[in-house]
């Protein structure tokens, strides 16, 4: 699974974190771009949370594999959710209405 979005805040984010019937699970951050214009095609590459400005496209892809306790602060009915926090933030939430199954070519 693979979340493409344009960061619109003022502050980057530092950490998001995919609430789905999976559970908690941390997501690797990147930075998205179409290497050209005829292209549908992202390609990803790594980026530290500093490098995010407003504008970018990031890729968030929810890693499986450790233990992660959800914070008390997150609803236990939550399912399908990015959250995320920003410097000095408490978590920050987007609900995930439809998700499209893209299958490669």
């Amino acid at each position: 699974m693979q979340f493409l979005l344009v960061w619109q805040g003022a502050k980057y984010p530092e950490t998001f974190f995919w609430r789905g019937d999976n559970g908690w699970l941390p997501c690797r951050m990147e930075k998205a771009h179409m290497p050209d214009k005829k292209s549908p095609v992202y390609v990803s590459e790594s980026i530290s949370a500093g490098d995010i400005h407003r504008g970018d496209t990031l890729s968030l892809v929810p890693v499986t594999g450790g233990r992660f306790a959800i914070p008390r602060e997150i609803p236990a009915t939550a399912k399908n959710t990015l959250y995320y926090k920003t410097g000095g933030s408490g978590w920050l939430s987007f609900p995930v209405k439809k998700i499209v199954k893209i299958m490669a070519e």
